[in-house]
């Protein structure tokens, strides 16, 4: 079970020193209130700490062996302290400001205040810049997200390491108690996700709803890691193994079991329309979640019509690509469809296929990582590893999770693919897979960001 983290003390903190700032009137103070800004959001998440290698020192204090804290309460104080560095933010005179930092300033404001404009309609999650009506979906949710986190995200090299992932195990029940009991408070709202996606979480769901804990993702991927230090021994390995299918079987198998029911429950009477517009007040949230993602403060409609014009533009040069490869019958989703099935473009589904499936993006991503300076002026990230997710994670884990490197120098970044087969991924597929999601995509939008 979770011991609660001491929210409060940190809120409380950052509170007092935010108020005894004095008038904001040079560059410095600015910068002093956006990285206040900054660790306010990075303290209550000890796992988003965890996964961009935070020292310490930096966050504040151990997090180590502690899961983000998803209770309503907690989701109440950040509101909270949001709105008070907004009205910080909005209190700052600009003309006192060089150039860049009254930028600084003006990007700061924007995404703090359209994250409150979420904050608002107190359903939902939103971060800074991220927001979603719906707490648990097919691609949301603690119930896989922290699965995820500490199985993809995790990695144990010591028996101390071992240690602090057992105390994060003995929280997981909590943090899908939590964010499912403020489901339920959404539901009686009226906002529940469309039937199709309920539908998609039940099955994921009930992927790690394991009858026998040794079999569970969770336990499975700490027998892996544990049998690779070799500094343990094998009794010694044995009872932590038994430890952790404990936890599994006696608090995280009833929390699935419950959030199965509740989600075989709500798919039954959820709408199949997937329209945000049938939750309360969904035209208005649809239109502040558009500029929260775009930054633009183009209409839904003007958005709409950008898109369906671009989709015009490379649908039409796609169809010039396949004429030219003498595919002309049907439309070019059909023709795309039908080259993913083709023999010609699949690796084997063996190991050999896998490895060569893994090898040539591998590939892709370093050539993308050595074209990048000539694209960009600046410097290239550190290299991304090509690498295949755990075996455990096959059935309910993420197709693709990038990991980007730890700030401490302590693991490199990495592309983590789920290879539940390699026919899911056509070789012409995999330009796209690593250019975009390894290099030069996000890896290098994440180095540039860290950077600045």
């Amino acid at each position: 079970m979770r011991l609660r983290p001491p929210a409060i003390a940190v809120f409380l903190a950052i509170a007092a020193t935010a108020c005894a700032r004095g008038p904001v009137n040079t560059d410095a103070q600015l910068y002093a209130m956006v990285d206040t800004i900054g660790l306010a959001e990075l303290r209550r998440s000890p796992e988003r700490a965890a996964v961009l290698g935070v020292a310490v020192q930096t966050f504040g204090e151990d997090y180590r062996s502690r899961l983000d804290d998803r209770s309503m309460a907690a989701v109440e104080r950040m509101r909270a302290t949001r709105l008070d560095f907004l009205r910080q933010l909005e209190a700052v005179d600009r003309a006192t400001l060089s150039r860049d930092a009254s930028r600084t300033l003006e990007i700061a404001q924007r995404v703090v205040s359209s994250t409150v404009k979420m904050d608002a309609y107190s359903f939902g999650y939103a971060d800074l810049g991220r927001a979603s009506p719906y707490l648990i979906s097919q691609m949301d949710g603690a119930y896989a997200g922290v699965i995820d986190f500490m199985t993809v995200d995790q990695t144990i090299g010591s028996r101390a390491d071992a240690d602090a992932w057992l105390a994060r195990l003995e929280h997981v029940d909590d943090a899908v108690t939590d964010e499912y009991r403020r489901f339920e408070i959404d539901r009686e709202r009226g906002v529940l996700p469309p039937a199709g996606i309920l539908q998609q979480a039940l099955e994921k769901a009930r992927a790690l709803q394991s009858a026998d804990p040794l079999a569970h993702p969770l336990t499975q991927f700490f027998a892996e890691s544990l049998s690779q230090l070799n500094d343990l021994p094998e009794g010694e390995i044995a009872s932590l193994i038994g430890k952790a299918a404990g936890i599994v079987e006696d608090d995280i198998g009833p929390v699935y079991d419950r959030l199965v029911t509740l989600l075989e429950t709500s798919a039954a009477s959820a709408a199949p329309e997937p329209g945000v517009w049938r939750i309360p007040n969904g035209e208005a949230y649809y239109e502040d979640a558009l500029r929260l993602y775009t930054t633009s403060d183009l209409t839904p409609r003007q958005i709409r019509d950008v898109g369906v014009a671009l989709v015009e533009e490379l649908t039409g040069e796609i169809n010039t690509a396949l004429i030219a490869l003498g595919r002309t019958e049907g439309t070019v989703g059909q023709r795309l469809e039908a080259m993913r099935l083709e023999p010609l473009f699949l690796y084997p589904d063996t190991l050999e296929g896998r490895a060569a499936l893994l090898a040539a993006v591998s590939e892709r991503a370093s050539w993308g990582e050595q074209k990048a300076p000539a694209m960009l002026s600046v410097a290239a990230a550190a290299q991304v590893e090509i690498k295949l997710a755990p075996a455990s994670l096959e059935t309910a884990g993420p197709d693709i999770h990038y990991r980007p490197a730890a700030l401490d120098g302590s693991r490199q970044a990495a592309l983590i693919l789920n290879l539940r087969s390699t026919l899911d991924w056509p070789n012409w597929t995999l330009p796209t897979l690593a250019y975009r999601e390894a290099a030069p995509g996000r890896h290098l939008q994440l180095g540039i960001a860290r950077a600045r």
